[in-house]
């Protein structure tokens, strides 16, 4: 025995707002993914263009390694020969709870090591993660409403056909079912049963 049968507007209502949840949690996966991996490429990209800047700098003035450095402030760098450090920026190596993210790019002499600050993007993921999380909730609510009207809508000639079927009694046999659109299954159904003769209890005696 089930303890609780659910209307046919319940059904579609919960059909409506599962489908449009299950669309709106992929799509928000979908976005955090795309979006994390072009962060993901910029930052590679920076961090390839500082190694080829330093790279450069190296080669042609080490001295001004220093000025460097006050150029590019989100980026702590090292610069060694063997075991001989040729420069290093203040504060390396990275330590704390600031995010770095470090590669390494080896000469046949030298070897440069960049660390570059990753806050700006886990503060714009994590921001968009929120909006993600704040904005699913309501769209789903916004999906049940929107359902339980619609479903309305559509089965409102299913309450006008059974508002007038109560209406028929004997003395109003002649009384037909409202057919708004013949072609739909509302309407055929009207149509069945307007064309279905009229009996009364008298005949089914």
């Amino acid at each position: 025995m089930r303890l609780w049968a659910p209307s046919v507007r319940a059904r579609l209502t919960l059909w409506h707002a599962g489908v449009l949840t299950l669309v709106i949690s992929l799509f928000s996966a979908g976005t955090l993914v795309v979006v994390r991996a072009r962060f993901d490429r910029m930052l590679e990209e920076q961090i390839t263009q500082d190694l080829a800047t330093i790279e450069k700098v190296y080669r042609e003035e080490t001295g001004d390694l220093g000025e460097l450095a006050h150029r590019i402030p989100t980026t702590l760098f090292e610069v060694t020969e063997g075991q001989t450090v040729i420069y290093r920026t203040a504060g390396w190596p990275p330590t704390g709870t600031t995010p770095y993210r470090i590669r390494t790019a080896a000469g046949a002499i030298h070897r440069i090591t960049v660390a570059r600050d990753e806050t700006a993007l886990r503060q714009t993921l994590w921001t968009l993660t929120a909006i993600l999380g704040t904005g699913i909730p309501c769209a789903i609510g916004l999906a049940i409403a929107g359902g339980y009207f619609l479903a309305g809508r559509v089965l409102a000639p299913v309450d006008a056909m059974a508002a007038t079927a109560r209406r028929i009694t004997a003395e109003s046999l002649s009384a037909r079912l409202p057919v708004e659109n013949t072609r739909d299954e509302f309407g055929r159904l009207a149509g069945v049963f307007n064309e279905t003769p009229p009996r009364t209890s008298y005949d089914r005696r």
